[in-house]
């Protein structure tokens, strides 16, 4: 293996070309990470023909999360999964 050495300024510009490459590139694969639409529990509800009530008891059911750090913070369910 042959080694080769290059000057320092080189060197940091090779580095600042490669950050800005990788940067774009994660930038790409970041936007092309689509989010699935959430709905809260009453257009959840409305989707599925029953009342927000009967949203929360059946929740598990469906995928969601809970959004807030109270104990009753807002469940927000995927679009997607209530329309199959």
């Amino acid at each position: 293996m042959m080694e080769i050495t290059l000057p320092q300024r080189q060197v940091d510009e090779i580095v600042h070309k490669l950050h800005i490459l990788l940067r774009r590139d994660m930038k790409e694969f970041s936007e092309q990470q689509q989010l699935p639409e959430m709905v809260t529990t009453a257009e959840a509800a409305k989707i599925l023909g029953i009342s927000a009530d009967r949203m929360r008891k059946v929740a598990d059911r469906y995928p969601h999360i809970k959004k807030g750090d109270n104990k009753q913070g807002q469940l927000l369910f995927v679009r997607k999964s209530l329309l199959q």
